[in-house]
């Protein structure tokens, strides 16, 4: 199947905070990171936004091993080493962190620091058609 999506030229991006298979990650991230106290997070988030996402999540607690986002990052890690592309989603979570919190998901199935800087940019910028001029593809 990763040979097969590699070969076919398709970018996937996962969204693995949002991820089905298990618990929502963005709630692994809310229980490990102390957003409310995150000063550049609520210089440009207003207060009320954080505070409504991350005091009291009816999510309920799950154990880190129910969480999914190594076995996706994994998958990411097996594609992008057969030489297939992938993405960093979001999904639109709490603007700022979701992002990162997506990146550190995505790497965290082995993916090398390099690669994971690649998902975020170049392979993400060639998916929505924006390649950087001159810049050719490795191989």
């Amino acid at each position: 199947m990763i040979r097969t999506f590699a070969f076919s030229g398709l970018t996937w991006t996962p969204t693995i905070l949002v991820a089905y298979g298990g618990p929502w990650v963005e709630n692994y991230w809310y229980e490990t990171e102390d957003v409310i106290h995150d000063t550049k997070l609520l210089t440009f988030t207003p207060h009320d936004e954080v505070m409504s996402k991350a005091r009291r999540r009816d999510a309920g607690w799950f154990h880190p091993d129910e969480h999914v986002m190594r076995d996706i990052g994994k998958t990411v890690a097996d594609l992008v080493a057969a030489g297939g592309k992938a993405g960093v989603g979001s999904h639109g979570q709490l603007q700022g962190l979701g992002y990162h919190w997506e990146l550190r998901d995505v790497a965290s199935g082995g993916l090398s620091n390099h690669d994971a800087l690649r998902v975020a940019t170049q392979m993400g910028a060639d998916a929505i058609g924006h390649p950087q001029r001159g810049m050719a593809a490795p191989h």
